[in-house]
């Protein structure tokens, strides 16, 4: 089975380094990175990561950024995805009365 790991805001999976060199080299990793040459809405990134599922069984891990991404992705109930991991994440804004000094 493999691991499936979304990054946070960064979108390189750099920060995943640390994570992978403790994991034990018989587990299949697989990172998905997003596309850093433009901006890009979660449907357009939920799209992208389906793309690139793996054909075969995985677990899928999302950090931060990526936690509502993953949501979409497990609720899109792919047949190969056996658990989704979410990881110092939200799935709403934990703030939203933030947003009103945000200039429009």
């Amino acid at each position: 089975m493999k691991l499936v790991l979304l990054p946070g805001l960064d979108g390189t999976g750099k920060l995943f380094a640390p994570l992978i060199e403790a994991l034990p080299s018989s587990i299949d990793i697989q990172v998905i990175t997003y596309p850093l040459n433009k901006e890009q809405s979660y449907n357009e990134l939920i799209e992208y990561v389906k793309q690139n599922l793996p054909e075969e069984e995985f677990v899928l891990l999302a950090e931060s950024f990526s936690g509502p991404i993953a949501y979409q992705v497990a609720l899109s109930k792919p047949k190969q995805l056996k658990s989704l991991i979410l990881v110092a994440t939200f799935l709403e804004n934990p703030r939203p009365f933030l947003l009103k000094f945000i200039p429009s």
